[in-house]
């Protein structure tokens, strides 16, 4: 189970770049590393194409 702290930070990530915030903004504003960043939007973007084809 992920802290609280960084599941709030990674749906703020997740919600800035679903407004087309860029990644070093949103690096900024969240606190997170693009790294970071990046492979949570890749695995929420997965979990998301998962659940369209069931």
């Amino acid at each position: 189970m992920k802290d609280i702290h960084v599941q709030s930070k990674v749906a703020m990530a997740k919600t800035l770049h679903a407004h087309g915030v860029n990644l070093p903004y949103i690096a900024v504003a969240t606190g997170l590393t693009p790294r970071k960043i990046r492979s949570e939007l890749k695995l929420a973007i997965k979990n998301k194409i998962n659940k369209r084809k069931m």
